[in-house]
């Protein structure tokens, strides 16, 4: 491969731009927050000098992004030329996080540039002729690149590129080539090929769509599967596990690539039970209840659905006795040893084979008699109580489905309409929780280290308050003013 160091201004590039290509291995084209846009043009305003730009000419001619996708989309939105953002045409902004200083051009901040140019054509403001001629003269360094020996050697110049914490696990997957690769992000020749980390199945989870989470799971599933199958134990699967995995199945055999099937298979059981319980809120979980499908030989609809009833009832379990803290029971002591293995090196061997084993153990019960092992010890200290009622009305609300029921049948207690203040107190009651700021619910030492910084009582405000605005959106509510509400429609109560 040669190389050329080529020195480009705005201008040259803002030219270039729509004939740029972003190959396929390159990460999603807006993944910088605003305030790290408004950073990179205050810099460049400032003539600091930023990272290199990496192209490649091929061929025929044409150029194509190896790296700087990111800073490429930054620049173009500012000037207003970057219509897929959805920060385009953001407002100039000066920052400084060492020191107090009088930034150059500090009268324009909070201005688009389509407002300075205007500025400097038409009232020939020399303020804005200077911003503008400042932008668009700035020099960036671009890193041509050229003869490469093969396509993919530049998705191995991008993850070089990034060897640091600037792009995660599943973006450097994503960058790799090959048949397993492609069974887990999709072939990228075929533009309507979708891999298993873009299943149905885990689209009803609650894991994030951006910078390839979801296949990133799939593949963690993949591996397990292949050892289970092939050794009968667990793997780890850190980032360079499935680096090499990838590597060594550049090209898959018969009997691997009917393993990926038969995933795909299981996948399309599950999909449907897991859309209606809805509990799969987190990788670890996502993982250890497929890997836990596959050893238990879920092959039929009805196996599926019971697998779904189970693990919807120990995720409850879970959430509302590791949500009571150092208050937790010590019927349930046991599934602290589960969370650590969710919240600690969750990837490692040792974890996974802990939560397999103790998963295994609680549907033998469950399937017994449809209680967990800490129910039925529970049970025997309260007879009066149902753990499964308990479970349900104590846990922390999550998100806008833990509230959306409660919230109605509130509304329904006070005739339609209610302030939201009645509202909340309703639902703080119907949750068993302890109004008392200072209460041990409440307690911040308590709290797990995630919501160490904030109150419990603070963040159930925040999600109520989500909760009312997704509601009136959705048209169930509406917001009549001064904090009350009214239902408008009650029928998806369910």
């Amino acid at each position: 491969m040669k190389k050329k160091i080529e020195i480009w201004t705005v201008e040259r590039l803002r030219d270039t731009f729509d004939q740029l290509a972003f190959p396929e291995y390159q990460r999603e084209p807006n993944l910088w927050t605003l305030a790290a846009k408004q950073r990179l043009i205050d810099s460049m305003i400032r003539r600091f000098d930023i990272a290199p730009l990496y192209f490649y000419k091929d061929i025929n001619g044409s150029i194509g992004c190896v790296d700087g996708r990111q800073r490429i989309g930054a620049i173009m939105s500012f000037l207003g030329e970057n219509d897929i953002d959805t920060d385009a045409e953001f407002q100039f902004k000066h920052f400084n996080e060492i020191y107090s200083d009088e930034p150059p051009f500090e009268s324009l901040e909070g201005k688009r540039f389509s407002e300075i140019e205007k500025s400097r054509r038409e009232a020939d403001d020399q303020l804005a002729h200077d911003f503008v001629e400042a932008l668009l003269k700035y020099e960036l360094t671009v890193v041509m690149l050229s003869d490469s020996e093969r396509a993919e050697e530049f998705n191995l110049q991008f993850t070089r590129l990034n060897l640091g914490m600037i792009i995660n696990s599943g973006e450097k997957l994503h960058a790799m080539v090959g048949d397993l690769r492609d069974k887990c992000f999709g072939d990228p020749r075929d533009k309507g090929s979708k891999g298993l980390g873009q299943h149905p199945f885990l689209e009803e989870t609650n894991i994030p769509t951006r910078r390839y989470a979801r296949e990133l799971v799939a593949t963690q599933i993949l591996a397990n599967i292949f050892t289970l199958n092939e050794l009968d134990e667990f793997t780890r699967t850190r980032h360079f596990d499935l680096q090499r995995l990838f590597k060594e199945n550049d090209k898959l055999n018969n009997e691997r690539s009917e393993i990926v099937e038969r995933a795909n298979e299981l996948f399309d059981l599950l999909e449907e039970p897991f859309r209606e319980v809805k509990v799969l809120r987190n990788r670890a979980i996502t993982v250890s209840t497929v890997l836990l499908a596959w050893k238990s030989g879920v092959t039929t609809e009805e196996e599926a659905s019971e697998l779904a009833e189970f693990i919807e009832a120990f995720v409850c379990r879970l959430n509302w006795q590791v949500g009571k803290g150092l208050l937790i029971e010590p019927e349930y002591q046991y599934l602290l040893g589960f969370q650590r293995g969710i919240t600690q090196a969750s990837a490692e061997k040792s974890s996974m084979e802990a939560r397999a084993a103790l998963l295994e153990e609680e549907l033998s019960q469950w399937r017994e008699s449809k209680q967990l092992s800490g129910d039925v010890k529970w049970g025997m200290k309260y007879p009066d109580r149902d753990p499964s009622k308990e479970c349900r009305n104590h846990r922390f609300p999550v998100d806008y489905r833990d509230f959306k029921k409660p919230i109605l049948f509130a509304l329904t207690n006070y005739g339609g309409v209610a302030l939201e203040a009645e509202i909340t107190t309703q639902l703080v009651e119907d949750f068993n929780l302890p109004s008392d700021q200072n209460a041990d619910f409440w307690h911040e030492k308590i709290l797990s280290r995630k919501r160490q910084m904030r109150s419990r009582k603070v963040l159930y405000q925040e999600r109520l308050d989500l909760a009312f605005r997704k509601l009136k959106d959705d048209n169930i509510l509406q917001d009549l003013g001064e904090g009350r509400w009214e239902i408008i429609e009650n029928d998806e109560t369910d």
